[in-house]
């Protein structure tokens, strides 16, 4: 608190004895992904010195940039991560295939609307066949009314060519099979939105379609692996009621106003932009994760405030408003509401941060990146420069990557990956390594790669070489230029996918 209360000011430092306390620590990593790979390391060592998961909170001012990456590195070391916030409906797969739906029906089933929806999971429609469908389709140039006039699809998928496949007649009624379950769906929800005149007749024409394709029981399904793969995103099951209510709300409010399916499409649209789900912790011992804004970490005894580069934490405030800061304060002296002022912004910048390092009850750790998830140079925030001052340099930044193995080495895939960069000790990590059950792991990585190791099998030969190999000037060039490019093109017929046209 004492830190907190000093830091913005322009005159006063810290206690030489709360700098001394190591209550405070500045850390650099070199990118995103080291600075993650250290603090689920810092973490593990704790809680090996006898702290529990529920002591730690990780703030960041926007989680988007470590999306994929602190889950990761807390996934590798074994750690339960929990990532707190509420998740815009709109981001989940379920709206987008009601976006892409309408978007195929308002399009008249233009190809690159009709893909798009294929893609989505909840079709029922496997990944391969939607491949399949989507390489068919491209070939011949199928847009609008070909994929619904019920002519049988019969054309090469080798495009115009005297040679067909070997499974030509089972990769046919494959890719229709593909066509009939995209296709009907779309086709009946298209003729219900045609008859349909109000909010509340296209609402039920909705609803009809996404039962015909068992969503409800769908996203129960997908709830379910992800609550036994201990995943925190298990808000699968709440999305259906989240659906249902807001076409519930639609049809009190608006339900008699007759609109068409494009408009009825937009009202959904801010209809969706307002809900939020909420995620709740599965389990009670995990690490919190959280953004600046939302977090909550009362009662945490350690806060790590992450990505506290220049710009981004506190971050830097844009003030692109028509009026100048003199033009606000002329219309709010006549009682004229505007947008808040560009101070306002920032000293709501500096209160989060604030409250961010306030949250700790025994010690924050801040941690900058020399280099963002682009590789490109980020210099540290202001604050990392203020907190040095004050603590008249007494807190000063250490370079993870210059930490002795035995204050960073503390999971076993952080320990494999760096293995190389300790030297004394190596054997004591190896040993620790091969009593953890890595000695597999420990036993590939330390090997080297040889040519036979990605030899072909025999077997393997056998198939792609049954007959006599063809060859030809162009060929020989080829391989005598790029071996790889030789087998990827001839032998496993990678090519470009080439529209059925005369040339």
């Amino acid at each position: 608190a004492e830190a907190v209360s000093r830091l913005w000011r322009n005159s006063g430092g810290f206690d030489e004895e709360l700098c001394k306390s190591d209550s405070i620590r500045i850390y650099e990593a070199q990118t995103p992904d080291d600075e993650c790979d250290f603090i689920a390391s810092d973490i593990k060592k704790r809680v090996m010195g006898g702290a529990k998961y529920s002591d730690f909170g990780i703030i960041a001012r926007s989680l988007d940039a470590y999306e994929g990456i602190l889950d990761t590195a807390f996934e590798k070391a074994e750690i339960p991560l929990f990532i707190s916030g509420g998740s815009d409906i709109s981001s989940y797969e379920l709206i987008r295939l009601i976006y892409s739906a309408y978007s195929a029906i308002s399009g008249g089933f233009d190809r690159s609307d009709v893909i798009a929806y294929s893609k989505c999971s909840l079709t029922g429609v496997p990944r391969n066949l939607a491949d399949e469908f989507e390489l068919y389709t491209e070939k011949w140039q199928i847009s609008g009314k070909r994929f619904t006039d019920d002519v049988i699809w019969n054309m090469n998928p080798l495009g115009y060519s005297e040679i067909k496949p070997k499974n030509y007649e089972e990769k046919i009624l494959l890719i229709d099979e593909a066509r009939r379950a995209i296709i009907t769906p779309l086709s009946n929800l298209a003729d219900e939105s045609k008859e349909a005149l109000t909010v509340e007749d296209h609402a039920k024409a909705l609803v009809k379609f996404l039962v015909s394709l068992d969503i409800e029981e769908k996203l129960r399904q997908k709830s379910r692996e992800t609550v036994q793969s201990r995943s925190t995103r298990s808000d699968m099951a709440r999305l259906w009621k989240s659906l249902c209510g807001a076409l519930e709300g639609m049809c009190e409010v608006i339900g008699k106003l007759e609109v068409s399916s494009e408009t009825f499409l937009s009202l959904l649209k801010i209809a969706f932009s307002e809900i939020k789900i909420a995620r709740i912790p599965a389990f009670c011992e995990q690490v919190v994760c959280g953004s600046a804004d939302t977090a909550r970490m009362q009662g945490k005894k350690y806060v790590y405030v992450i990505g506290v580069n220049s710009g981004v934490f506190p971050a830097t405030v844009d003030d692109d408003d028509f009026f100048t800061e003199k033009d606000k304060s002329l219309l709010l002296s006549v009682g004229l509401s505007v947008s808040e002022s560009s101070k306002i912004k920032s000293a709501r910048e500096l209160y989060l941060f604030s409250r961010a390092i306030s949250y700790a009850r025994v010690g924050v750790n801040i941690s900058y990146t020399a280099q963002d998830s682009s590789f490109k140079s980020t210099p540290p925030s202001e604050a990392v420069t203020r907190i040095i001052e004050k603590s008249h340099k007494i807190i000063a930044p250490i370079k993870t990557s210059t930490l002795s193995p035995a204050e960073r080495v503390y999971t076993k895939e952080y320990a494999l990956e760096h293995l190389a960069e300790a030297r004394a000790e190596a054997p004591a990590i190896k040993e620790a390594l091969i009593r953890s059950g890595f000695d597999e792991r420990l036993r590939i990585s330390e090997s080297s790669l040889r040519v036979t190791n990605a030899k072909l099998s025999e077997e393997s030969l056998r198939m792609l070489y049954s007959g006599s190999v063809r060859t030809s000037a162009s060929r020989l060039e080829k391989y005598s230029s790029c071996p790889m490019s030789y087998f990827c093109s001839y032998n496993l017929g990678l090519n470009e996918e080439e529209k059925a046209e005369f040339n």
